[in-house]
């Protein structure tokens, strides 16, 4: 049986490893693969925050997401699986921040 790896994103954050967004980032995509419920209770009231205030006003397409990348030399531009990635990193953070407005605002 999975479980959600809050527990190690939290690790990480207070050591260092990983910034407040990447913790945040982290925990919205975990909310495509787990009940946001389970994640919820797991997390110091700090947290909670700042998933709220990043939920409050979610967007209204993918394409209006975030995008996500990483950083590193190229010559030449992304290519198509890149792009498909990149693609499906938003589509999971949508659907990621919208679990979590649905969670603080269950009307």
């Amino acid at each position: 049986m999975r479980r959600p790896l809050t527990g190690w994103y939290l690790q990480y954050y207070e050591r260092g490893l990983i910034t407040r967004r990447e913790l945040c980032n982290a925990l919205i995509e975990e909310a495509t693969n787990f009940p946001v419920e389970e994640i919820a209770v797991l997390l110091p009231s700090d947290v909670l925050d700042e998933l709220r205030t990043l939920s409050e006003t979610p967007p209204s397409s993918v394409a209006s997401s975030p995008r996500m990348f990483y950083i590193r030399f190229r010559v030449e531009p992304p290519d198509e699986n890149e792009k498909r990635l990149q693609q499906r990193e938003r589509e999971i953070w949508y659907q990621g921040v919208w679990n979590w407005h649905r969670y603080f605002n269950p009307s």
